[in-house]
């Protein structure tokens, strides 16, 4: 190699590493300068904050592991490294990324779980609160998630859990205390339709109300497909697995379906009252999903125009969302519980507000996950 190449060579090295350490200097400073999120609407959670610093956490290493975290979610430009990442892992084979299946035809599934370490205490703690009502009409569903669903959808040598088995074993446990409606053979019929959304964790309205008829033939309810009119309301939906995971998908349809006779409600929620079960300006928000009663929150009392004397509590978890507008014809009150974020006396709304069904509606994951149920029934 003769000089001239020899220095060209220096050359191209010397401003290789300086653009290195350049880039690396504009990214300290961005992620100095720059105000931390709090909020990842792509992964939809919270991120971590910058920890305290003290001596003990110094000393057992727990402030280097928070420290750590802190950095990884508030590094600059984290989502675009992200799409960057998914693309990169699916030109390679990967087809899993932060608990996200990429599927066939460009379905996104979340991971199925087992049972976590409290699932034994929210199975007894609801057994014994169906006990203390034992002359009422009760009720549950656990709706299978997407990835049990269409199993044949995944990717190959995709592991799920057996949901079913997990849904039979709560069955079982629960015995004749509750009439269990079992979703799985309804799911399953309907999988060739749009049951399930492709970017997102929930069952789309169509999957709910193919329920709500199971539902509604146990609950004593006469229902008809063609007493609702079906109306799109947001054509570019893109939900929570697409921003986990970071893949990107063909955007799904947010669907509402409303009764052909018109009918009135009063939704109470804290301090805020509405005269709709939907929240429009949601569509247009980082949830879109929570169109539907307006999103989640501890507790929401629903007053409908039914005369028919049945008032319902239904412990929930979002999957109730697009199902509970189903119910506005059938029973004059609905009061919705999410144990997630409800921190109030249980028994007080059971005792003045003239109960007479009792309604637990989850899908798989969320309930066998669940850390709140024991906690809001005891």
């Amino acid at each position: 190699m003769n000089k001239r190449n020899i220095n060209k060579k220096l050359r191209t090295e010397i401003f290789m590493g300086l653009l290195f350490v350049i880039t690396i200097f504009l990214l300290s400073i961005f992620n100095i300068v720059a105000k931390d999120r709090e909020f990842s609407n792509r992964e939809n959670r919270v991120l971590a904050e910058s920890p305290a610093i003290t001596f003990s956490s110094i000393k057992d290493g727990t402030f280097m592991k928070k420290f750590e975290t802190y950095l990884s979610d508030q590094f600059a430009f984290r989502d675009f490294y992200m799409n960057i990442r998914s693309v990169s892992e699916l030109a390679l084979g990967n087809k899993e990324s932060n608990g996200v299946y990429y599927g066939k035809n460009k379905m996104l599934f979340e991971k199925t779980v087992d049972f976590g370490q409290y699932d034994s205490k929210n199975r007894e703690a609801i057994s014994a609160f169906l006990d203390k009502y034992s002359d009422l009409n009760k009720y549950m569903m656990i709706v299978p998630n997407s990835a049990w669903v269409m199993e044949e959808e995944l990717p190959k040598y995709a592991p799920i859990n057996d949901q079913e088995a997990q849904i039979k074993e709560w069955e079982n446990y629960l015995g004749d205390k509750i009439q269990f409606i079992n979703l799985c053979d309804t799911m399953k019929s309907h999988k060739d339709e749009y049951i399930y959304y492709n970017t997102d964790h929930h069952w789309t309205t169509l999957g709910a109300y193919y329920a709500f008829l199971e539902f509604s033939g146990v609950a004593g309810i006469e229902s008809n497909f063609n007493n609702y009119k079906t109306y799109a309301v947001k054509n570019d939906f893109s939900g929570t697995l697409e921003s986990k995971s970071g893949y990107m998908v063909d955007d799904d349809v947010i669907s509402v379906y409303i009764p052909n006779d018109e009918e009135n409600v009063i939704v109470t929620d804290g301090d805020n009252v509405t005269a709709s079960l939907y929240d429009s300006t949601k569509l247009e928000s980082s949830e879109p999903y929570g169109v539907f009663l307006g999103g989640n929150s501890g507790f929401k009392e629903i007053n409908t125009m039914s005369d028919s004397g049945r008032n319902i509590i239904i412990f929930k978890d979002s999957y109730a969302n697009c199902f509970i507008p189903f119910m506005t014809q059938y029973f004059t009150n609905i009061y919705v519980v999410d144990p997630r974020y409800y921190y109030d006396d249980i028994e007080s709304i059971m005792k003045e507000k003239n109960i007479t069904d009792i309604l637990f509606l989850y899908n798989g994951n969320t309930l066998f996950e669940d850390s709140s149920i024991y906690q809001v029934l005891q």
